[in-house]
């Protein structure tokens, strides 16, 4: 986008509006509760689906008279110490762009080059080992990097070219850039333009700007996440600058915000990309002709609902859901609710019942999207909707289809601000957060009359990225959920229904705890990242002791998601292929590993009830 939107991070922080960015760059926003995208999925049998009613899709780009760039030549910076870097960060992005000339993923971008073909060329690395700058702005508000990409050009040794795209990499990431990554131009001391991209190192960022946590399906690769999400920010600014240089160029103006192609799409994953023998977790890309996102490439995988029937998974499709359909919670009966995404990336929740019918719906005042996150034993379901201004409201819906539209005191009215509804126990309390118009989150918690409490984390001041994150809610009114310190660290906490307030780090925890799921009996489920950045399982029963755990044969990390009142815990790992298994963990801490017969890209299981029923989505190749 070529106006900094305010987005969410981890699915719960609302990032500032900065007004240089709003008339000066384009910005890879970071992801948020509503920008999950995933791939799309088959019709299954045993299940039947009511019909959804068409929706509009974001406009196509538009030309606005400036320069394209159909030949260029990419530069790599590495501004900073090499050991700051993920060890595979060189390697992966000199491969990444070496790879790019010749591939369908780039000749997505023919149809912008007005009757050129887009072509490049990799010309190779450059470093620079003073320290990057610590903040992105300085203490006028002035965007460092841009100031400084002149001089970085000549201490390299490189002279400006107009027909040339540098990506600085910084070896930290600045904790005010409020982004995941961006392209912008800057004159040289000759007058020469600069185009050049920014993508500071996610590797401790990974819960606002990767790729795995997000997209766990589909995703094999032994690559380190800082480098995954990078490559996919590299990707998302490359396309963006060919077709938009100058700013001026394609984009679409006015209300829609002024996106670049690569916006609409942005954490889009339809399927691998290939650039040449290799195979790439990259984005998709708008395309006009497609007046959709696509890959470049044929789809390869389809992503399905999933849950378990008699020890069996049962699979199911949703026939408008491009991108896939996610099961995000089932009760104690196995009903069931979610969200699809259809082929304009919008959002709509569903609920079903094993057996029966899935019925689609989206809240009244929706216009850019529902999702469904959460639904108790009487069959009310809650989540949150965006209405025609990109705000957040929260609703419950009852199992007779009525819908009770709600806002936290105190939420913005700002774009992806506003109230974000996540739990629903059997009383039916709603548990959430919603964001402030200083860009701040604040928890809440509704009771079944519509009455709030409001409170915050002990000891923490609300601001930018800072906040209480609220994800799950008991029987008792304790309420589990993250928030993220100054250096984007997630730590997790538990407010009982006194108030109470503990927050706690998993042993082994260096790079966040993430809390899911709350039982009735107070037990809490989620992951850690340890020291080299790997996911782990844990537990942590009601009197605070915390128990970590691995999946047998878990190598690329292990992700906890639900508990249920027994203890039993459902999540997923990657094994040695890369591939998410679904595994469930009884409270002795056996292990059953849950995935289809035959070929498969993965399963995730996102909830369990008590009688041991999961549910959650389930990968499969396209034959």
């Amino acid at each position: 986008m070529r106006a900094l939107k305010q987005v969410l991070l981890c699915a719960a922080v609302l990032l500032t509006v900065l007004s240089f960015l709003v008339t000066q760059a384009n910005a890879q926003a970071m992801r948020g509760a509503q920008q999950q995208h995933h791939i799309g999925i088959h019709r299954s049998s045993g299940m039947s689906v009511a019909a959804a009613a068409p929706v509009a899709g974001p406009p196509n780009m538009v030309y606005n008279g400036g320069a394209v760039l159909p030949s260029s030549t990419t530069y790599a910076i590495w501004w900073g110490k090499s050991s700051d870097f993920p060890s595979d960060a060189t390697d992966t992005l000199d491969d990444f762009l070496e790879h790019l000339d010749g591939s369908a993923f780039l000749h997505i971008a023919d149809q912008y080059m007005l009757g050129g073909k887009a072509n490049t060329r990799f010309g190779g690395n450059f470093y620079e080992v003073s320290p990057p700058p610590s903040n992105f702005f300085d203490a006028q508000g002035n965007d460092v990097i841009a100031a400084g990409v002149p001089n970085l050009l000549v201490d390299v040794g490189i002279k400006a070219d107009p027909t040339a795209i540098y990506f600085v990499y910084t070896s930290n990431f600045p904790p005010d850039f409020p982004a995941c990554g961006y392209h912008n131009d800057v004159p040289s001391s000759d007058g020469t333009l600069i185009h050049y991209a920014y993508v500071p190192n996610t590797t401790s960022i990974q819960s606002g700007c990767g790729i795995a946590e997000l997209d766990p399906d589909f995703t094999p690769s032994i690559l380190s996440g800082g480098s995954r999400s990078m490559t996919s920010i590299t990707a998302h600014e490359f396309m963006e600058t060919i077709t938009d240089p100058n700013l001026d160029a394609w984009y679409t103006p006015g209300a829609s915000g002024g996106n670049e192609i690569g916006d609409p799409c942005a954490y889009t994953f339809q399927t691998w990309i290939p650039l040449e023998n290799s195979k790439w977790r990259i984005q998709q890309i708008w395309s006009n002709n497609s007046s959709g996102c696509v890959p470049g490439s044929g789809r390869e995988a389809r992503i399905l609902g999933a849950f378990t029937n008699s020890g069996s998974l049962t699979t199911f499709d949703i026939s408008a859901a491009s991108y896939g359909a996610l099961t995000e919670s089932i009760n104690g009966t196995g009903s069931f609710t979610g969200y699809y995404v259809d082929a304009f990336n919008s959002y709509h929740a569903f609920a079903g019942q094993k057996g029966g019918a899935v019925t689609l719906f989206d809240a009244p005042g929706s216009v850019n999207g529902t999702t469904a996150l959460s639904i108790n034993a009487k069959g009310a379901v809650t989540g949150s909707f965006l209405d025609a201004n990109f705000v957040n409201h929260g609703y419950v819906r009852d199992i007779h289809g009525n819908f009770a539209l709600f806002d936290s005191p105190g939420a913005g009215n700002v774009a992806l601000g506003g109230t974000l509804a996540q739990s629903i126990n059997d009383d039916g309390a709603v548990a959430g957060f919603y964001v402030d118009t200083a860009t701040a989150s604040h928890g809440f918690v509704r009771d079944p009359h519509g009455n709030f409490v409001i409170f915050d984390i002990p000891g923490l001041a609300p601001g930018l990225f800072i906040g209480a994150n609220v994800l799950g809610i008991n029987e008792d009114g304790a309420v589990i959920g993250n928030f993220l310190d100054a250096s984007f660290v997630s730590h997790a906490f538990v407010r009982e229904n006194d108030s109470t307030f503990t927050s706690f780090e998993a042993p082994g925890a260096v790079h966040g705890t993430f809390a899911f799921s709350i039982n009735d009996n107070g037990a809490i489920t989620g992951y850690f990242a340890d020291a080299q950045f790997l996911n782990h399982g844990f537990v942590r029963d009601p009197h605070g002791l915390i128990t970590t755990f691995d999946v047998p044969k878990a190598v690329y990390g292990t992700f906890a998601y639900g508990i249920n009142s027994d203890g039993s815990v459902a999540g997923y790992y990657s094994d040695s292929s890369g591939f998410p298994r679904g595994f469930v963990r009884d409270r002795r801490g056996n292990f059953t590993k849950i995935d289809s017969p035959g070929k498969s890209y993965g399963t995730v299981l996102r909830s369990i009830n008590d009688k041991g029923v999961v549910a959650g989505y389930h990968t499969e190749p396209i034959e």
